[in-house]
């Protein structure tokens, strides 16, 4: 065995969004990477392995998955896992009430696509969808963007969705990852210990204690990398020569986040009067838009940010062509859709608001929000309006659609190689019952033409089947094109060499560190 440094790398991260309530909520990779282990893991392309599951497999219908958990996989404290603590698992993410509890859109949308999940053995257990889903092989591994892919030790059944017991988790979390937790303090630190049972003998970490910190600001990150004070830690250009100053280096993760811009409310036959019911003005706010003033002028070019893809399809993700890049920069065009809408000059529009936040993930996410409502006023005459909130405040509110109907929200998200997963989130759902809930359009075609991809297993079809239902939500603009984000990864000069995952915004691979001194 590789000898083990007794040393502890100290990871700084600008947050952690939920921490481990177990409803699998969102912004969780940073510390779920860590303490849990998911079900199916990727390899450094990002193509499916063995996780906790041995094995995978899928009925002749396509209704039902059969998940067979490892038999040499242990908890923290020293339990085997089971079948059962999958199936406690599954049943408090995705079973009868945890659409009601659940913290993630994408947890809530896959609850309402479940009929049954049933332990069918020791280590197996099975799980049937109404709707066929090709995408849950993507959704429960760690190159989802998403955390529903951990499992957790089964708790009294009784107690699924108990609030108190919920809390009693959070507090104190056992995973069955790579590393197992010391301690926390809220808001400041998490603190884990190398994990010598892992299964996985090429993948445990050549070090033995972890500390994870939450420092929002990029400049107290840069400073510790310089000092000495932390090993790894989220930069951009503006301090790269501070981390190098200080014997450090920056390593690079590529296709880590996208901006993902959302029309609110726009589609729904709850708000008729929204003027981005109108395609045509969907449309005109993206070519309004310079995406490469957006990739010169404020991220300093492409080893930052690349105005390609759509949405979270990006150049590695399936599905992807040029064909899904930005709409090209087009005043001309925007103006002409604007008056064909009946807004020329932006006359009887109203007041365009841009909901954002300060991005964990993304630099100058507020700023580029600012210079899109800048090129919608000077090129189209809208009145704009840029507000910065919190970013969970705004994602209940934007789920909850009436308090934003008719705005735009202005966010980072992770991309992922697949995509399909988002997709039926966002557009493979009917409304049931009213629900205002579930995508950001429930016309007909779409929803069918999602559903009719998710059906598709062959994977010399797969690709071609997705690229055409991109192409028409890139056409329905309903979410708008504009680019990713590279990650820029400020390294100290303790650590060699390191190799994180693409398509990974938060520290990962941390198994393929190198330490300077080893």
């Amino acid at each position: 065995m590789a000898e083990v440094a007794d040393i502890t790398l100290t990871v700084m991260v600008g947050g952690w969004g939920h921490r481990f309530l177990p409803v699998h909520g969102t912004n969780c990779h940073n510390h779920y990477n860590v303490i849990h282990d998911f079900l199916i893991r990727t390899d450094a392309d990002r193509a499916s392995i063995p996780g906790m599951l041995s094995s995978w497999e899928l009925s002749e219908d396509g209704h039902t998955w059969t998940a067979t958990v490892r038999d040499d996989g242990y908890f923290h404290d020293g339990s085997q896992v089971t079948g059962n603590d999958l199936l406690f698992t599954w049943l408090q993410a995705w079973g009868p009430g945890a659409q009601e509890v659940a913290t993630s859109s994408s947890a809530a949308n896959m609850a309402s696509n479940v009929e049954l999940i049933d332990l069918i053995g020791p280590q197996q257990v099975s799980i049937t969808h109404a709707n066929i889903d090709s995408s849950f092989e993507g959704f429960i591994s760690d190159a989802s963007g998403a955390c529903q892919g951990i499992i957790r030790p089964a708790g009294d059944m009784a107690t699924i969705h108990d609030a108190e017991a919920m809390v009693d988790y959070d507090q104190n979390p056992i995973g069955a990852g790579i590393m197992a937790m010391t301690r926390q303090v809220e808001d400041e630190v998490m603190s884990f210990e190398r994990f010598d049972q892992y299964y996985a003998e090429d993948r445990r970490v050549p070090f033995k204690f972890l500390d994870l910190r939450k420092i929002p600001e990029e400049s107290t990150r840069a400073a510790a990398l310089r000092a000495g004070d932390a090993d790894i830690a989220p930069v951009s250009l503006a301090t790269k020569d501070q981390v190098e100053a200080g014997g450090g280096q920056v390593i690079v993760g590529p296709e880590a986040s996208y901006l993902r811009i959302m029309f609110i409310g726009c589609g729904w036959d709850y708000y008729p009067n929204l003027p981005c019911n109108d395609k045509r003005v969907r449309q005109a706010l993206g070519y309004a838009i310079d995406k490469d003033a957006l990739r010169d002028d404020l991220f300093g070019g492409p080893e930052i940010f690349e105005a390609k893809g759509w949405a979270h399809v990006t150049p590695s993700s399936i599905g992807y062509s040029p064909a899904l890049d930005p709409f090209p920069y087009d005043p001309d065009k925007a103006r002409e859709l604007m008056a064909e809408a009946g807004y020329p000059n932006g006359e009887g529009f109203g007041k365009l608001i841009v909901n954002t936040w300060s991005s964990r993930a993304v630099p100058f996410l507020p700023e580029s929000a600012q210079l899109a409502a800048n090129y919608w006023k000077d090129e189209l005459g809208l009145d704009t309006e840029v507000r910065v909130g919190d970013e969970t405040a705004l994602k209940k509110a934007t789920k909850a659609r009436d308090p934003l109907a008719g705005q735009i929200l202005w966010r980072d998200n992770e991309a992922r190689r697949d995509g399909r997963s988002a997709a039926r989130s966002s557009y493979g759902t009917a409304p049931k019952d009213g629900s205002k809930g579930g995508n950001w359009s429930h016309t007909p075609e779409i929803v069918n033409q999602v559903q009719e991809a998710l059906s598709v297993f062959d994977p010399a079809q797969i690709d071609e089947v997705w690229h055409d239902v991109f192409v028409r939500l890139r056409e329905e603009h309903y979410e708008m094109a504009m680019g990713y984000v590279h990650v820029q990864w400020g390294v100290g000069p303790r650590i060699e060499s390191w190799e994180p995952l693409p398509l990974a915004f938060y520290p990962s691979a941390y198994h393929t560190i190198v330490l300077a001194d080893q």
